[in-house]
């Protein structure tokens, strides 16, 4: 009597949909993780996610650092934070990250970039910000920027399709013949005929 290594088609079957089932759970904890605690702001969320660009927060911050702001419940002197420039000036509504140095909440804090010789023009209150520096990632922005390119969008989309394409046309049943066909054109060889049988 041979023993079978081989797993019963059912236990095989029941194997790859456990597997299945943990990986959907998995996703949809990663999600709801996601959705929690990282949401963004325009999604009602507690972040803000900004790519840094200039040089008035060098050297803690460079061009191209990825920046994750959290909104916090009050901000004090010594927090990068950031906000935005208020509606009717030049730059209107665009993110600005820079420390706080002075002033307060309700009256408006007093910012200014790490590298910078002036105080902003502008002086939010804590209802204005964004939020606090909450993680930063250098140079993961420029990844971020380059994969932002049409082209570069264009040709990850080209490959994606030739990828699905050449796995889906190269499935088990076309392999296996080839390799049926060239086993049996070694075989004939060995016998001294010709590969391709006539």
């Amino acid at each position: 009597m041979a023993l079978s290594l081989e797993w019963p088609r059912a236990g095989r079957r029941q194997t790859r949909l456990a597997g299945r089932f943990v990986r959907g759970a998995l996703v949809v904890f990663v999600l709801a993780g996601w959705f929690v605690g990282l949401r963004p702001t325009n999604l009602g969320g507690p972040m803000t996610y900004l790519l840094v660009r200039g040089s008035s927060m060098l050297p803690t911050y460079s061009g191209g650092d990825f920046v994750i702001l959290r909104q916090e419940a009050s901000y004090q002197v010594g927090d990068a934070v950031t906000y935005r420039v208020p509606a009717g000036e030049i730059g209107a509504g665009h993110l600005v990250l820079h420390r706080i140095v002075g002033g307060s909440a309700s009256e408006g804090f007093d910012l200014q970039g790490d590298n910078n010789d002036a105080l902003d023009p502008w002086h939010p209150r804590a209802s204005d910000i964004a939020g606090k520096v909450w993680l930063a990632v250098p140079a993961v922005g420029r990844a971020i920027a380059v994969l932002r390119q049409p082209i570069i969008l264009g040709a990850l989309a080209a490959s994606v399709v030739v990828g699905w394409f050449v796995a889906t046309t190269g499935s088990a049943g076309t392999m296996g013949a080839a390799a049926s066909s060239g086993a049996t054109g070694l075989k004939r060889m060995r016998e001294g005929r010709p590969a391709v049988g006539t």
